[in-house]
């Protein structure tokens, strides 16, 4: 039994001299994992819990680096998604520009990680009823995913479909007939024929 102690003191001074070594490290690990708990509560829907996670973690964070560090980026963009899911798009526009302002700084221009969150920007501004900030948001990512992936991509059938959507707004109706049949197109190729975004590209 005596044995037994010696050990279990052995092991646990290791964890002790681990966790010095980590310091701020092991904070920034219990951060992230706040931030992914907040993601998958958001996708099951538990939006109050979820945004609770996502600020702790940022709060974590705030204690750990300095302002505008690109540690931050990724918990304003979790917090963007899910004040989107809540429906405050004021507040989550404004951790998008948060995010993509230390990912302007830090990555060169047609980085994929700055095209990442233009399609739920263009969603936020069609929500609001601001169409043609919506168009030139998606003709953005358009560009960017020109450079980025091949023209029978996923995103493209996407971003065909979003667009067509808004410029339906606009009363265009046949670019927005046109972008439709570019996603649908897209889409056949990339999917069975019973997929449900075939069916909503046809509706």
């Amino acid at each position: 039994q005596l044995g037994e102690y010696n050990q279990s003191f052995v092991l646990h001074h290791r964890v002790l001299k681990i966790h010095e070594k980590c310091g701020g490290v092991r904070e920034k690990l219990v951060s992230n994992s706040y931030e992914a708990i907040g993601l998958i509560l958001c996708r099951l829907g538990r939006l109050a819990e979820a945004i609770n996670h996502c600020q702790r973690a940022l709060k974590m964070k705030e204690n750990i680096y300095p302002s505008g560090h690109v540690e931050f980026a990724p918990s304003f963009y979790s917090i963007a998604q899910v004040l989107t899911d809540q429906g405050h798009l004021d507040e989550a526009l404004q951790y998008y520009d948060k995010a993509r302002a230390i990912d302007n700084a830090r990555y060169p221009s047609g980085h994929v990680s700055l095209a990442t969150a233009l399609p739920k920007i263009g969603i936020i501004h069609y929500r609001q009823g601001r169409f043609d900030q919506a168009l030139e948001t998606y003709e953005d990512y358009r560009k960017m995913l020109k450079q980025l992936y091949p023209p029978d991509h996923t995103r493209n059938a996407l971003n065909h479909y979003n667009t067509g959507i808004a410029l339906f707004k606009k009363m265009r109706y046949g670019q927005s007939l046109e972008q439709y049949r570019q996603a649908l197109k897209l889409l056949l190729a990339l999917n069975p024929e019973n997929h449900a975004s075939i069916s909503a590209c046809r509706f």
